[in-house]
C-alpha cells in the first residue's frame, strides 16, 4: 500500500463520507477490499445497533455492509475478493454472510451467492425439512397400521387427560409398560403365577379375531397425495425410521426374551402373553365415555378395559397425525407454489 492508498484507506475509516478516485490500475478495487475487510473484521463495533423502542424495551438491530458497483464484472471481482477473506464457517451460516443481487454474474465462484440461488437453496432446505416430517409421520402411521407395536407413554401423553396421567407420574415409561402388560417384568410375573397355580387367575384371551378386527385400524392415505416425482420428493427414496423410538414391537421383544431360554413351560407362557397383546392390538373396540371420565385409578381397571383406554388414546393420536400430515403436505405444495410465483 503506497502513501496515497494509505491516506485513502485511513480517510475511509475515519470520515463519514469519502470519495476515492483514480485511473485504472491505481488500486481502487484493492483499497475497497481492504476497507471492507477491516470493517468486517471489526463488525462487532457496528453490526449490531442496540437501543430502545417507544415502549422502553431494549432492541437490537443488525446492520449490513452494502457494496454497489457500476458493472457486473466489477461487482463479481469485489464479491470474489470478499469471500476469500470471510471464514468458511460464516459463509455456511443459516443466514448467508454474502448475497449478490443481480442475475448477470458469469463467475461460478460468485454465482452461488446470488440472491436467486440463495432463495432456491432456502426453498430446497424448507422443502427437505417438510419432506422429512411428512416421511416421519407416514412411517409412524405405517407402524401403527402394522398392529405389532405398543406405543410408548410419551407418544400418547398429549392425548391422555391429566387425571389419568398422574397414574404414571412416578416412573412414566416403565409404569406405562407394566400397566399395559407389555414389559418383560409383567410377562415373567405371569410365568411365576402360572407355575404356582394350575389355573391362571387371569384367563388367557381365547377370542377369535373376527374379520372386522383384522381390518386395518387406520388408513394412512390422505386426500392430499403428492406428485413427488415432479417436486423432488420421491416416494421411492429410502427413508429410515426406527420404530423403537415410538414403541415396542411385541414380536421382537418376545424373540429377544426367548434367546437362550430353555424352559419349555416358561416359553409357552411367554408366547401366550405375547399373543394376548397381539390380539388386543388388532381389536378396534375403544373405551366409552363413562370409562374415560369416571375412572380415576387406572391400576384398578381390568386388562380388557386398560386396552380399551389405550385404543381410545391411540385413535386420538392417529387423528392428530393425519391432520398434521395433511397440513405438512399442503405446506410442501405451498413452498413450491410460492417459489414459482416469485420467479
Amino acid at each position: 500500500m503506497d502513501e496515497s492508498q494509505r491516506k485513502a484507506f485511513i480517510s475511509s475509516l475515519t470520515k463519514e463520507f469519502v470519495l476515492i478516485q483514480g485511473p485504472p490500475g491505481t488500486g481502487k478495487t484493492y483499497i475497497g477490499l481492504q476497507i471492507a475487510k477491516t470493517l468486517l473484521h471489526n463488525r462487532e463495533k457496528w453490526k449490531i445497533i442496540r437501543g430502545y423502542d417507544q415502549n422502553g424495551e431494549r432492541i437490537e438491530r443488525k446492520q449490513c455492509l452494502l457494496i454497489v458497483c457500476y458493472t457486473n464484472h466489477a461487482l463479481d471481482q469485489f464479491v470474489e475478493g470478499i469471500i476469500d477473506f470471510i471464514p468458511e464457517k460464516e459463509l455456511n451460516n443459516e443466514i448467508p454472510s454474502v448475497i449478490r443481487i443481480g442475475n448477470q454474474s458469469k463467475n461460478e465462484a460468485v454465482n452461488k451467492y446470488s440472491i436467486k440461488n440463495q432463495h432456491a437453496q432456502e426453498v430446497l432446505e424448507a422443502a427437505n425439512r417438510t419432506k422429512n416430517i411428512i416421511f416421519s409421520i407416514r412411517a409412524i402411521l405405517k407402524i401403527i397400521q402394522g398392529q405389532d407395536v405398543v406405543l410408548h407413554f410419551r407418544q400418547l401423553k398429549k392425548f391422555i387427560s391429566e387425571h389419568h396421567v398422574h397414574n404414571f407420574q412416578n416412573d412414566p415409561s416403565n409404569d406405562w409398560l407394566d400397566w399395559i402388560h407389555i414389559s418383560p417384568k409383567s410377562w415373567f410375573l405371569e410365568v411365576q403365577r402360572k407355575r404356582s397355580q394350575k389355573k391362571r387367575k387371569r384367563k388367557a384371551v381365547k377370542t377369535k379375531i373376527s374379520a372386522n378386527l383384522q381390518q386395518p385400524v387406520i388408513n394412512i392415505v390422505t386426500e392430499a397425495e403428492y406428485e413427488y416425482s415432479e417436486r423432488s420428493l420421491d416416494e421411492n427414496v429410502e427413508f429410515k425410521f426406527n420404530e423403537n423410538s415410538i414403541g415396542i414391537n411385541v414380536n421382537n421383544q418376545l424373540s429377544e426374551i426367548l434367546t437362550d431360554l430353555q424352559d419349555r413351560t416358561c416359553i409357552q407362557i411367554l408366547h401366550e402373553e405375547a399373543e394376548i397383546v397381539s390380539i388386543e392390538l388388532k381389536s378396534s373396540i375403544t373405551a366409552n365415555h363413562n370409562l374415560i371420565e369416571r375412572t380415576e385409578n387406572l391400576w384398578n381397571l381390568s386388562f380388557e378395559n386398560r386396552w380399551k383406554l389405550y385404543r381410545h388414546w391411540l385413535r386420538k393420536y392417529v387423528e392428530d397425525l393425519k391432520e398434521r400430515l395433511k397440513m405438512k403436505e399442503n405446506e410442501f405444495n405451498e413452498i413450491f407454489e410460492d417459489n414459482k410465483n416469485t420467479d
